[in-house]
């Protein structure tokens, strides 16, 4: 079989393409997109036969490297100081490569403490001043913006006099880049959907009552309420070939169909999906909550899957909320008073999953001490009624559903085999021992 005849080729093979300037190779630059390295205008892809190869060329040296989309610019970076050291001071005799060109140091790179200490401070003024999250700082998209400001601080001379503002782009601009972005995402995001045969949809409905100001009458309870804009959320898994979990959000869409019945909704999801390439089958997983309604949209042509996440999500908010459940007494009236009581005294209650009141009785048992120097004579009545120790117990009680959250809401790595192990944690976890407090024994019951 001739080299070219093969359709992954080896680095060797490639190096005798090129010394012999053979036809069937070409040198072509990738499609630009808005993530793409600077370093891209120095290299150019191999294909041969129009097949891309695992490697690239660089356009001043002609040197080959190994090149997958995985494994980042970290060649080129290399070899792009190389190239440039030898064209500003090429000295056969006298030049040769630093091993830190290759690997980087493990000694620690020391900052200026003025330096640190300046960027805290001004960190702190712009959480402050913009009212930003604390880890605003630890996000993808801060990192990244702020190693472009980096970057082109050291590219810039200091004698440029050029103003901050000017390399910061005009909301308007931000605004036709963004829907340039999207159109270009969901091309590629088509391609990848296309490409797949297996995969799970993970379903969510959900309505937000202040997206609306229309006030609606019910005939059966004879009152007004207001009526909100209800939401699809659609997420796509799939486990690729290295067996590597991967989540794509297909999009969070406004639900304004005319009823929510069961065909109406499947029908709605459906044309969702074939948007993007996607059709449900039998082979096809799709998981969602355990509600009735979710149970009977996706009764045919799918394998449904129940949230675990959201059984025991429940278990836990009629335990700590309802007085009966299928028309039996739930007796937690210790556990649930204390609960209301925190609730009172907390000025604002997050609008989440029940899960979330975790971190309301975790703050709130941290601080419990320090509230009776600044709670007022009203609200003082109802922090004397908390017991102490059954609010510990019922925070440590909790902590190990927290963890069991975290653990199965892990978006990297697939969590199915990891729900049997920890639902026996959990059910372990409420057995009854005889020295618990009773409103615990209560919640364990």
């Amino acid at each position: 079989m001739s080299i070219t005849n093969k359709s992954q080729l080896n680095k060797k093979d490639i190096e005798v393409l090129v010394q012999q300037n053979d036809p069937s190779i070409s040198y072509t630059k990738p499609e630009e997109t808005s993530t793409m390295s600077n370093y891209w205008s120095e290299f150019s892809q191999i294909y041969v036969n129009n097949l891309k190869q695992n490697f690239i060329i660089c356009d001043n040296c002609k040197s080959i490297l190994v090149y997958k989309s995985s494994t980042g610019s970290g060649c080129m970076q290399v070899l792009s100081r190389s190239c440039q050291s030898k064209k500003e001071n090429f000295n056969p005799v006298s030049h040769q490569q630093k091993i830190n060109h290759y690997y980087k140091s493990n000694g620690e790179k020391k900052i200026p403490k003025q330096v640190k200490n300046a960027m805290t401070s001004c960190y702190i003024e712009f959480v402050v001043q913009d009212g930003r999250a604390f880890r605003l700082g630890q996000d993808e998209g801060f990192i990244s913006l702020a190693k472009q400001l980096f970057n082109a601080g050291r590219v810039m001379s200091s004698s440029s006099h050029i103003a901050v503002e000017e390399l910061l782009p005009d909301p308007t601009t931000v605004s036709r880049y963004i829907d340039r972005m999207h159109a270009h995402q969901r091309k590629q995001l088509i391609k990848i959907c296309q490409s797949m045969d297996s995969y799970c949809i993970v379903v969510d409905f959900w309505s937000e009552s202040y997206t609306d100001n229309t006030l609606m009458y019910n005939m059966n309870i004879f009152a007004f309420f207001r009526k909100g804009i209800s939401y699809c959320g659609l997420l796509l898994n799939h486990v690729n070939t290295k067996y590597q979990l991967e989540t794509y959000l297909l999009g969070c869409h406004p639900y304004g169909m005319e009823n929510k019945r069961a065909p109406t909704v499947r029908a709605y999801i459906d044309e969702i999906l074939n948007d993007f390439g996607l059709k449900l089958d039998k082979d096809k997983f799709v998981m969602t909550d355990n509600e009735p309604l979710m149970k009977c949209i996706f009764s045919l042509n799918c394998t449904r899957i129940g949230c675990s996440s959201h059984y025991v999500n429940k278990q836990l908010q009629h335990a700590f909320t309802s007085t009966e459940i299928d028309k039996e007494p739930v007796n937690c009236e210790l556990a649930q008073n204390m609960f209301n009581d925190t609730k009172h005294i907390v000025a604002t209650v997050r609008h989440t999953r029940f899960s979330g009141a975790y971190e309301i009785l975790i703050v709130f048992n941290e601080v419990f001490n320090e509230l009776a120097n600044i709670l007022d004579s009203r609200l003082l009545l109802t922090y004397a009624t908390i017991d102490k120790n059954l609010l510990d117990d019922i925070c440590e009680f909790l902590s190990t559903f927290d963890t069991a959250f975290e653990i199965l809401s892990d978006s990297k790595r697939s969590t199915l085999h990891r729900v049997l192990p920890l639902k026996q944690l959990l059910i372990n976890k409420c057995c009854i021992n005889g020295d618990e407090l009773e409103g615990l024994k209560q919640v364990n019951d």
